[in-house]
């Protein structure tokens, strides 16, 4: 009884100690790891005319002619995986019918700045976003159903744009979506249906007419497929899609599949077999190069390290992948890792980040955790914490850049559950290229209690008032799909009455001051705040009682520092106990 006492004293004191930060270290490639988890050496075709085309794509990015690489780059794929004479389909393959929209029309605001996209449970989902900025989301509903919806209002309201399902009907437990640009304009949905324990099929969609489409398999009848992760490039109009698919019920080694699309999602070529990839994660960063991240399966016995990166090159070419990365610095349980990188030129130069959840010292308490790349992936800066709190378990870390070149910034997102389970938020923060670890201080954007089984994730939508990424993110349950973004409490609206409290703002543009007036029609409190496009606080003009009057006020164009903000778009919300308006300001010095 005397030792039992003891121990429950040291296992007390134990709990109750302040965590304590491992330290960072810088890793690099480990060929030793290659085998195990990463890409195996694959046989290619080598012919006399490969071997000539190789020497040419060699030469053309040793010469920065990137367009001319791609073109032999497809010579050489087009050469080592002709189409079939007949392109018939498996016999046992599914047929995918439409499904009329389900009069799921838009819907009003709910919990203050919240848009509801789907008022229902569902399995999983997934958005991607057009450079027009339409938004769209892909649902596994529980009807069995994956139903697309789209926004072309930044976010505002949400309508069910098609939906389709397999006949014999059962539920995808996985969903992927990509939206592309250039001549094809597609839409490109995945989904991982429990067909032969796990195949991965796919609906191309037009995004002019969504009953135009066409559908097939990816990996289906070859391999039993528990999680994948798909991307695309950005050479349009022709670029590349990408995909990750592992087996996660297969021990050992070779249980992932790497391959791409060079014709839109047509066909997939280039198979390359793949150590461990649990978890995967794929992106791309701006002109070759090609990321991933995954995790080591539990059966496989590597000291130290949980999650390991890999680098493609040259737009995902099977010969040009390098050596493994493991970029969790511990032995401690790591998972559900997500990559991305500034989208910025060069590509070798370009900053990665890679968040995972953590688990501190094995004991249950979970951590958002994070490694980072100022070198394009040739080296790692690992030990890192975006969010490191014993009150809450992080999970379900997304990250992710804008599309758009050029751009040095990423947004991310988590989850954050406290110990007993009553409360969880989804938080939004943002990071510099330049300065990778510093990260914004973080947003909490759900209005009503987030799930703790699906993640949020973050959707970009081009021209929208405000700049950065917005997250879609599931009420508890999963019940119900959110929308939040942080223009939506900056947007530009038109008066709702006749007391219109902004009078005028002049000069605008102005390039040293500009003049504030406002009315006052009843006694009230007052307060006028500028912001930037991000929605972070620059000034606190006024936060006071006023009375019925007239009022002026003029910023000179100084944060709450008294440093002077930079030149751009900025926004003036004059806030009363009855009003909430909101107007743009221009400042060009």
């Amino acid at each position: 009884m005397k030792y039992l006492l003891v121990m429950l004293l040291i296992l007390t004191s134990w709990l109750s100690a302040e965590k304590v930060a491992g330290p960072s270290q810088i890793v690099g490639e480990n060929s030793a790891y290659r085998n195990i988890i990463g890409p195996q050496p694959t046989p290619q075709l080598m012919t006399p005319e490969i071997a000539e085309l190789q020497n040419k794509m060699d030469q053309a990015i040793a010469n920065n002619d990137f367009a001319l690489a791609r073109m032999y780059d497809r010579q050489i794929s087009d050469i080592r995986n002709p189409l079939p004479v007949n392109n018939v389909r498996p016999a046992d393959e599914l047929d995918v019918i439409a499904e009329s929209p389900n009069g799921h029309s838009s819907l009003p605001l709910y919990w203050g700045t919240d848009r509801l996209i789907y008022p229902g449970e569902f399995r999983d989902f997934a958005c991607d976003y057009d450079t027009n900025g339409t938004m769209y989301v892909a649902l596994s509903t529980s009807d069995s159903v994956i139903r697309l919806y789209r926004s072309t209002d930044h976010g505002m309201t949400w309508t069910q744009y098609q939906a389709w399902y397999h006949t014999p009907k059962d539920y995808y437990t996985k969903v992927g979506l990509v939206v592309t640009q250039g001549d094809s304009g597609f839409i490109h949905i995945y989904m991982r249906h429990r067909n032969n324990g796990g195949d991965l099929y796919y609906i191309r969609v037009s995004k002019i007419s969504p009953s135009s489409y066409i559908a097939g398999n990816i990996g289906a009848l070859a391999d039993t497929i528990d999680d994948f992760s798909i991307c695309e490039d950005y050479w349009n109009p022709s670029y590349y899609l990408y995909c990750l698919y592992a087996n996660e019920h297969r021990s050992g080694s070779a249980n992932a599949r790497y391959l791409r699309s060079l014709n839109y999602g047509r066909t997939w070529v280039d198979t390359t077999t793949w150590g461990n990839a649990w978890d995967p994660s794929i992106s791309f960063v701006s002109n070759s190069y090609l990321l991933t991240a995954q995790r080591l399966p539990p059966s496989v016995s590597i000291t130290g390290f949980r999650i390991y990166f890999e680098r493609n090159t040259s737009w995902g070419n099977p010969t040009a992948w390098g050596s493994t990365i493991g970029v969790a610095a511990d032995s401690f349980g790591a998972w559900d890792p997500c990559v991305a990188a500034t989208n910025t030129q060069p590509d070798s130069a370009a900053t990665v980040w890679i968040i995972f959840t953590h688990d501190y010292n094995n004991s249950g308490d979970y951590d958002m955790d994070y490694a980072y790349s100022a070198n394009g992936g040739r080296t790692f800066t690992t030990g890192q914490h975006l969010s490191w709190s014993g009150a809450y378990d992080e999970q379900f870390g997304n990250i992710r850049h804008y599309r758009i070149y050029p751009n040095s910034y990423v947004n991310a997102c988590y989850t954050g559950i406290n110990t007993t389970g009553t409360v969880s938020n989804v938080s939004w923060t943002y990071a510099n290229g330049p300065t990778p670890t510093t990260w914004s201080t973080a947003t909490i954007i759900n209005d009503a209690m987030a799930s703790t089984s699906v993640g949020g994730m973050l959707v970009y939508s081009p021209h929208a008032p405000g700049s950065g990424g917005g997250v879609i993110y599931p009420r508890f349950g999963p019940d119900s799909l959110c929308f939040d973004a942080n223009w939506m409490g900056v947007e530009e609206q038109p008066p709702t009455n006749q007391n219109n409290n902004i009078v005028a703002v002049y000069p605008n543009p102005f390039a040293n001051n500009i003049t504030i007036g406002y009315q006052i029609a009843n006694p009230t409190k007052v307060s006028l705040v500028v912001y930037d496009i991000s929605g972070r606080e620059v000034k606190s003009l006024i936060n006071e009682n006023a009375n019925k009057g007239y009022y002026k006020i003029t910023w000179n164009g100084q944060d709450n520092a008294n440093n002077f903000v930079t030149n751009g778009i900025y926004f003036l919300r004059v806030k009363t106990d009855k009003e909430n308006r909101t107007t743009k300001l221009i400042l060009t010095k």
